[in-house]
């Protein structure tokens, strides 16, 4: 992953994410891969750019039962600190967490018929804190269990304070992918990906097709712009990736 990462800063140069930061966000990948068979791949395109300042945050652990986990703050779903305060000792400078990522997790695992089935692992509808925390840990061992994992296009943050123009994007997910992600989703042998975003669709489509024949799908950024409707329709075809795996052995 260095020699990625020195290879991303010739071409971002002084305002790359640390190789800190990149490191932990990594570890946390780590932690929730699946020890076994990696079933489903969420290809998602980066988690969020984390600055130096924020990343000395820790977070208290004490009370969930979490050994080994990581515990410097990064903006990034795997992170449980991301998005829930009362996890951390200091507080960031950003830490908005990331509603819809949840939303998948949950989609792949559960039927989805409204927003409303969500509330397990939303803060505005499971307002008490531990037992949302443990909602979503058990989900994540969850996700473990059945083979489910996120994987980034990008191992640096390229949102929020950088977002790079159209062509340094295309240059920072084809360097990631030809240099260290493209070898960790060849050896994890998925039965399925699911793309998401349609800019991380343009840039690696081809290169996932040639890696996994058609068994793969795509989805829109969560963040796009979609009514109420097409954002279940979304996370539906989660949870149908999910299924369509099954006991499906690579």
């Amino acid at each position: 992953m260095k020699d990625c990462y020195g290879r991303l800063k010739n071409i971002v140069g002084k305002e790359i994410e640390s190789f800190a930061v990149v490191q932990m966000v990594e570890e946390y990948r780590r932690y929730w891969r699946p020890p076994k068979q990696v079933k489903l791949i969420l290809l998602a395109e980066s988690h969020r750019y984390t600055t130096d300042i924020d990343f000395q945050c820790r977070l208290d652990l004490s009370r969930f039962d979490l050994s080994s986990y990581p515990n410097n703050f990064v903006q990034f779903v795997y992170c449980l600190g991301y998005g829930e305060k009362e996890l951390l000792v200091n507080t960031p400078t950003l830490n908005p967490g990331t509603k819809d990522y949840w939303k998948i997790f949950y989609s792949c695992l559960n039927d989805i018929t409204s927003h409303g089935d969500f509330f397990p692992v939303q803060k505005t509808k499971t307002r008490n804190f531990l037992q949302r925390m443990n909602n979503k840990i058990g989900l994540l061992k969850k996700m473990q269990q059945e083979g489910i994992w996120l994987v980034d296009a990008s191992i640096i943050g390229i949102d929020d304070k950088y977002k790079p123009i159209q062509d340094i994007y295309t240059k920072i997910i084809e360097c990631c992918w030809n240099y260290y992600i493209g070898e960790v989703i060849a050896q994890s042998h998925p039965a399925h990906i699911v793309i998401i975003g349609s800019m991380v669709k343009d840039v690696l489509l081809s290169k996932v097709h040639q890696l996994v024949g058609d068994r793969y799908s795509t989805i829109p950024q969560p963040a796009a712009f979609l009514n109420a409707q097409q954002r279940i329709n979304m996370l539906r075809e989660c949870r149908a990736a999910f299924l369509s795996v099954g006991n499906r052995v690579v």
